[in-house]
């Protein structure tokens, strides 16, 4: 079995803005699903993430890896952590680990763009927020 593109590098390196990502997820997922501002939050310690892993070579599929395996670690816990009130916001988490790799993968790269940094990332958290909103009513049906 291949080891992970992560395995040869530091502890410091492999958790490079990770733990804000993963308090994002938490914020904008569980304890703050309804507010824009821990959607913004955690889009912010995503691309900085995503920044620093793009700025070392990694792939987009590599990035895609790492949250693949911070699914696999994180949505267990939290499940485990919350038990039966864990299937209420397990969509709005979906949402949130999503729109972290997304966020880690492909950042803000538009420098063409009229759109100022904070404008986009005010537009992504509305957006995120609505479609979380969205995916919960429907999850309610």
């Amino acid at each position: 079995m291949p080891k992970p593109h992560w395995a040869p590098m530091t502890t410091d390196e492999r958790m490079n803005g990770m733990v804000g990502v993963i308090i994002g997820v938490i914020e904008a997922g569980v304890c703050r699903v309804n507010d824009r501002q821990a959607h913004q939050t955690l889009l912010f310690a995503a691309v900085a993430h995503g920044a620093v892993r793009r700025a070392a070579g990694l792939t987009v599929a590599n990035i895609g890896e790492e949250f693949a395996a911070l699914r696999k670690v994180l949505v267990p816990y939290l499940e485990k952590k919350y038990g039966e009130e864990a299937r209420s916001f397990r969509v709005a988490i979906d949402y949130a680990m999503a729109e972290a790799e997304d966020g880690s993968k492909y950042g803000h790269d538009n420098p063409s763009s009229s759109t100022s940094w904070d404008e986009y990332v005010e537009r992504l958290a509305k957006q995120s927020l609505g479609e979380t909103r969205e995916r919960i009513a429907q999850r309610k049906q």
